[in-house]
């Protein structure tokens, strides 16, 4: 969320697309970094 909100996406999956990972993993991530 915090990366959506720096790069100014309305919407998670704008996001996820430019990181080039998919949103299951995404979230796995921030969850395992405790964003």
């Amino acid at each position: 969320r915090a990366v959506q909100l720096l790069l100014g996406h309305t919407k998670m999956d704008s996001t996820v697309r430019y990181l080039g990972v998919e949103l299951e993993d995404a979230l796995a991530i921030a969850e395992a970094i405790e964003i």
